[in-house]
């Protein structure tokens, strides 16, 4: 029997002050917010029938049955210091230039005692002008010690300070490290961060560190970090290990959290503080879920879905700081396939890969089913007053007013689209199976998006922060960053 080997992307989304995380999705690399879809079995849908054919609830479940996937001033203080030295020497030589001369005057004087005076004077006069031959030369010494001194400091002090040292730079970015390479000519720099991962599926950043899960197999799951910046190659910061599949993955000021897909209901939504390797024990939050997928957190509370097994799916919620166990609070009655995930100021919003977006309100309420229709939505994000999502299934990036109003169509044509995040300007996805990774502007590109890199074998969750997009590639088994974005 073929194993469900579920596999989510992350997406962070930035609301005010608050940075909100979520993940998960299914595709052939860890789509945000649900299973991760196999290749072949993509293909097949692709080219052996028709998706118009597929209704929203039998290609959910078809698609989750598949195997997954100062300068001035230094140099003012060089040159300082290299003169003073030069005063030094000249003193020298002058203070032994007078002692010889007076030794050997004095010399002169007891030897030539009674002697012819023209001759003592003609001594002296000899002696006098090889004393100041010799410091004439110490002194031309001094002056070109000095100078080459000062011009090796200078050169130094200027290469550190005006970043001249660096050999490549793309897009007003440093990009010379083994890691790293130029993009799109010299417009961008291309960033391995990690690489090595196994499984890579959630994926979130703060403003110092990158953070995912790795599914790799059975418990074996680890959580592990990276500077920003600073490419961890195949060593990152280990967070915890031991995981059972672990997916969706946040953070807040404090805290990693991450949800444990388990083998069926024994999925749990975990964390541990940042800065601290957990290892095998970290806190659970809550225990006995039914393949929790993607997860947010905001002041309150943290909110997960768990996708059930096909009908019985549902939003979750455990107050901030409590362990809930396994009676958290259930949010929504049994639906679809809930999957990505999005909090901002008033409301929880998520995807059912049914074919329909939700929203709740945070203060209380029923759940609203305010966009309808779709075919596969599986990762969703909120910016601007508008939520995004992909649509795997469709090959669209599409948008919203957050009352359901203004449904556009930012892009189409796409290829299985997973991940996606957005920033005040930007909407930004990953084409697991284009291999590409996407922008568009949030007010639209004319259904022309830019292409920030290609060439990936299967790029799945994304995540940006001020100045990069940062995504998985499930396939390739690493961790990308570009900058500028």
């Amino acid at each position: 029997m073929m194993e469900r080997n579920r596999r989510r992307t992350a997406l962070i989304v930035l609301v005010g002050s608050t940075m909100l995380a979520a993940s998960g999705c299914r595709g052939v690399f860890g789509i945000d917010d649900g299973e991760v879809y196999d290749g072949g079995s993509d293909a097949t849908t692709d080219t052996g029938s028709s998706d118009d054919a597929i209704s929203p609830e039998s290609a959910a479940d078809a698609v989750h049955d598949v195997v997954q996937s100062d300068d001035s001033t230094v140099d003012a203080g060089v040159d300082g210091a290299a003169g003073d030295a030069g005063d030094a020497q000249a003193t020298q030589d002058a203070g032994a230039d007078a002692t010889a001369d007076a030794s050997t005057g004095n010399a002169d004087a007891t030897a030539d005692a009674g002697a012819d005076a023209s001759v003592e004077a003609a001594a002296d006069a000899a002696v006098d002008a090889a004393d100041a031959s010799a410091g004439n030369e110490d002194a031309a010494a001094d002056a070109g010690a000095d100078a080459s001194a000062e011009a090796a400091a200078d050169a130094s002090v200027d290469a550190a300070a005006d970043g001249s040292g660096c050999t490549t730079t793309c897009g007003g970015v440093c990009c010379d490290r083994p890691a790293q390479q130029c993009l799109n000519g010299t417009s961008a720099c291309l960033t391995t961060l990690a690489s090595g991962t196994s499984s890579a599926a959630g994926l979130v950043v703060d403003t110092s560190n990158v953070y995912w899960t790795n599914q790799a197999s059975g418990t074996s799951g680890t959580v592990v970090s990276c500077p920003i910046g600073t490419p961890c190659g195949t060593n990152p910061i280990p967070i915890a290990s031991g995981q059972s599949t672990p997916d969706g993955i946040a953070v807040d000021s404090t805290n990693v959290y991450w949800t444990n897909l388990g083998t069926g209901t024994d999925g749990a939504v975990m964390k541990c503080p940042i800065g601290t390797n957990c290892g095998s024990s970290p806190t659970p939050i809550a225990t006995g879920q039914i393949s929790p997928d993607s997860v947010v957190v905001d002041s309150a509370n943290v909110y997960w879905t768990n996708q059930g097994t096909g009908s019985n799916g549902t939003v979750m919620a455990c107050p901030m700081g409590t362990m809930c166990g396994a009676s958290p609070t259930q949010l929504t009655a049994p639906q679809g396939q809930p999957a990505g995930l999005a909090v901002d100021t008033t409301s929880l919003y998520w995807a059912d890969e049914v074919g329909s977006l939700w929203k709740l309100a945070l203060d209380g309420g029923a759940p609203n089913q305010f966009v309808q229709h779709l075919t596969l939505p599986t990762s969703v994000a909120i910016g601007a007053g508008e939520i995004y999502w992909v649509d795997f299934l469709a090959d669209t990036v599409m948008s919203a007013n957050t009352d359901g109003s203004v449904v556009t169509t930012l892009a189409s044509g796409q290829s299985r689209p997973a991940g996606i995040a957005v920033d005040a300007s930007n909407v930004y996805w990953t084409n697991n199976q284009g291999g590409t990774v996407m922008k568009c502007a949030i007010t639209g590109c004319g259904m022309n998006p830019t292409t920030l890199a290609s060439g990936g074998s299967a790029p799945a969750a994304i995540a940006v922060d001020a100045t990069s997009v940062y995504w998985v590639d499930d396939a390739a088994n690493t961790v990308m960053q570009v900058t500028p974005k």
